[in-house]
């Protein structure tokens, strides 16, 4: 499967998980918002499956994970694991 067929089904993808999610259309909601979600979708679908004992169990401590600096037009995903 070459790059350009992958991207839609991705998009796809992370559209159904966003609106599953916030239960609100994709296309409504602000971009700071995709982007929380982008982080979000990213660590429990493509690391979490690769390494899930990385990432917290919980879903509140996922969502804590994910943190907006205020001006800086994107988000970042932080996650301290201690051993």
């Amino acid at each position: 499967m070459n790059q350009e067929s992958r991207k839609p089904l991705f998009l796809e993808h992370f559209r159904d998980y966003v609106e599953d999610n916030l239960k609100e259309s994709f296309d409504e909601i602000y971009d700071v918002k995709r982007s929380k979600y982008m982080a979000m979708y990213f660590a429990e679908r493509v690391l979490g499956p690769r390494n899930p004992a990385l990432l917290p169990s919980a879903e509140e401590d996922l969502a804590a994970c994910v943190v907006d600096g205020k001006g800086d037009q994107g988000v970042d995903f932080i996650w301290v694991w201690l051993l």
